[in-house]
């Protein structure tokens, strides 16, 4: 089944909150990839190779896309990329 956005809105924990708002902010590089990646367009091929209602829910479309992005941009590895997004709470927001 297919799923294009998050239903929910990007979870932001209690304890994040009580940090500064610097934290939470992109960087400007990351920012513009972040704006850049909204765009529908990227979702069509989702949209012609997934069923909507059948099978099992897919990883939304929109965040599979940012963390592909992300892979590339710095050249990391499936592993390394979740660590560094578990571990940085601005890439949590893209």
């Amino acid at each position: 089944m297919l799923r294009l956005r998050q239903e929910e809105s990007r979870q932001i924990s209690r304890v994040d909150l009580l940090l500064p708002p610097e934290v939470l902010e992109l960087p400007e590089d990351l920012a513009k990839l972040d704006a850049w990646l909204d765009d529908e367009r990227f979702f069509t091929p989702f949209r012609n190779k997934y069923h909507r209602c059948l099978g099992r829910p897919s990883v939304p479309a929109e965040s599979y896309l940012r963390m592909v992005a992300l892979k590339h941009q710095y050249g990391l590895s499936d592993r390394h990329l979740c660590a560094l997004v578990n571990d940085r709470i601005s890439w949590r927001q893209i």
